[in-house]
């Protein structure tokens, strides 16, 4: 008897509008161009997107850590010498 294997993850899949499809195609039919190149450029720059979009979110929380820090560091900064 032989193996099977049972997938049980849910991989979502990219949905295209027809005007993506569109350019997708027309950039596959140019000289020296594959759909598998254009797969691989579309994939690239999706995870790319992606990668931009994850450390803008980083970044502005950094940024919001930040300006709490100060804030904190400035009231007990202001505690401690009304306490002293």
């Amino acid at each position: 008897m032989s193996e099977i294997k049972v997938i049980t993850s849910v991989q979502r899949r990219r949905r295209w509008r027809p005007e993506e499809k569109r350019a997708m195609v027309e950039e596959a039919e140019q000289p020296g161009m594959s759909i598998s190149a254009v797969d691989s450029m579309m994939r690239l720059f999706l995870n790319t997107q992606k990668d931009i979009k994850r450390l803008n979110f980083f970044y502005l929380m950094g940024v919001q850590i930040g300006l709490v820090l100060k804030v904190l560091v400035f009231f007990l900064s202001m505690f401690s010498v009304r306490h002293q």
